[in-house]
């Protein structure tokens, strides 16, 4: 049986970084094909195989466990075991004290849960995206807090492994706070093996505090990470342009320097400096990061020329935003550039399929339709017909053939028809939001008062939010990737919704 114990003393624990930092996010979700593992109280599940091998502190695991506390676990023996969910006042990372303090743990919001009587909640994994930019996602989906005082109070957050880069994404949409049980108390971290290495957000090393749409980023200097620009053996780039290729690594905000061998970035000697030219086809730099080493291969494409993923469209007709680096260019965010990705919206119809090629696939000459005339073309563009539903669910028969699908039988496949399920149509011909597509602000034409925007991604992963009012009628967007986005603006007359490009 659980008893609460007493708080005696507070002491403080210093971060050490070892190889990891951790940056703040925009509040993301994934949605995906779940499997339910498992509902119950203070227990982690047997051993679950991941998808791609992970490397977690230099050490590299291909299973781990997964804790109905908040906490998953790469120590095997762990699995099928007792979870603890004690948090004394006392309890922060660094910890193998054993009651708290668990090593190769991931602390995605540790707290005393118990999901052993919800009917509505459930701990789901699944798999995001295509090798070799996976995503493997662990999903804690309502799950009500621990004792009968609490069990009114629920929680609802997302633990995302990256593939190749080993990234942890966490991602809370909602922790309601009861304090009658642990004080309310919760811990945000992860830690190694020894127990000495750690890294948690500040505030989060154990707090009382009820959460919403909050996200951090675990990132892991170490590896080597690909990148990919348009360019010859005349290609320069600058500060800016480099921090484009290693946008996934948030180097903006972040001291490092770059070198041109492994000696001298060990050793923080010799940086390079800006503009730098790039060997042509392949330039390795290594970055040090507060002593962290992590390897970036530069990989100069003529883009006139290559069609890369073969879907008909050369790489500069891929790079949406015109800067001439490829990387940041990803319209569907699923972790794979549009240059190498053969569906560059995910909508489930191949890029090649969503164009018009008037001599023969192989002439070069392709014509890139725009069904709907929203200025999105379809190759990049989620809802084709602009209905109201997305591509991807308008094949009714499920045979993944969006051509045999003609509900209402006037010899139009539904995913260009925009009357086949009588919905109506999104118009954003009126100029109520401009320009479209946009590079870094939208504005707004009409009057609002009081009203909230969200930008949606194409995988309905809320990525920034707004207000609008008199005095406030544009939303910055610099945060944002290039590709396709959902615009809701929510006020007294109602919801509207509109789809925008960035470039």
């Amino acid at each position: 049986m659980k008893k609460k114990l007493l708080l005696i003393c507070l002491f403080i624990v210093f971060q050490l970084n070892a190889q990891y930092q951790v940056k703040t996010l925009d509040f993301t979700q994934y949605f995906g094909d779940d499997t339910v593992q498992y509902n119950s109280d203070d227990l982690f599940s047997d051993l679950k195989y991941l998808p791609f091998s992970f490397t977690f502190y230099e050490n590299v695991f291909d299973k781990l466990a997964i804790g109905s506390n908040g906490r998953v676990t790469f120590r095997e023996w762990s699995s099928g075991g007792y979870s603890p969910w004690q948090i004394d006042e006392t309890d922060v990372l660094p910890s193998l004290d054993g009651a708290f303090g668990i090593e190769n743990t991931i602390y995605g919001l540790y707290h005393d849960m118990d999901n052993s009587q919800n009917t509505t909640g459930a701990v789901y994994t699944s798999v995001f995206g295509e090798a070799p930019f996976r995503k493997f996602i662990i999903t804690y989906d309502d799950i009500t807090h621990f004792s009968g005082n609490c069990n009114q109070s629920k929680t609802t957050f997302q633990i995302v492994l990256f593939e190749g880069m080993n990234f942890i994404d966490v991602h809370i949409k909602n922790k309601d706070l009861c304090t009658s049980w642990n004080e309310g108390r919760a811990v945000i971290g992860i830690q190694d093996d020894s127990g000495v290495n750690y890294t948690s957000p500040d505030g989060r090393n154990n707090f009382i505090e009820e959460l919403e749409e909050e996200s951090w980023r675990f990132i892991f200097y170490g590896g080597t990470y690909e990148a990919f620009l348009c360019g010859n053996s005349a290609t320069s780039i600058s500060l800016e342009d480099f921090e484009n290729l290693t946008s996934v690594y948030q180097l903006n905000d972040t001291s490092f320097s770059v070198h041109t061998s492994l000696a001298d970035a060990n050793s923080n000697t010799n940086p390079v400096t800006f503009p730098m030219d790039i060997a042509f086809p392949l330039q390795e730099l290594f970055v040090n990061v507060d002593g962290n080493v992590f390897n970036v291969m530069i990989n100069s494409i003529d883009c006139t020329t290559s069609d890369n993923d073969g879907d008909g469209l050369s790489a500069s007709d891929e790079d949406i935003n015109g800067n001439g680096i490829l990387s940041d260019d990803d319209s569907d965010n699923d972790g794979i550039p549009d240059f190498l990705d053969s569906d560059d919206d995910n909508d489930y119809i191949l890029t090649n399929q969503e164009l018009v090629f008037s001599d023969g696939f192989d002439s070069g000459i392709v014509m890139q339709l725009d069904t709907d005339n929203d200025g999105i073309p379809d190759h990049i563009d989620t809802d084709d017909d602009n209905d109201g539903i997305l591509t991807m669910f308008e094949d009714t028969n499920g045979n993944r053939d969006y051509t045999d699908d003609d509900d209402d039988e006037d010899g139009i496949p539904n995913y260009i028809d925009n009357n086949a399920l009588d919905v109506e149509v999104i118009d954003n011909t009126k100029g109520n939001i401009y320009p479209n597509p946009f590079n870094k602000n939208i504005f707004f034409n009409k009057n609002y008062h009081n009203a909230e925007v969200k930008i949606i991604n194409i995988d309905g992963q809320i990525v920034l939010k707004g207000n609008l009012d008199n005095n406030t009628r544009s939303i910055n967007t610099e945060s944002l990737r290039s590709g396709v986005y959902q615009v809701l603006i929510t006020s007294k007359r109602g919801t509207e919704s509109y789809k925008v490009l960035k470039m």
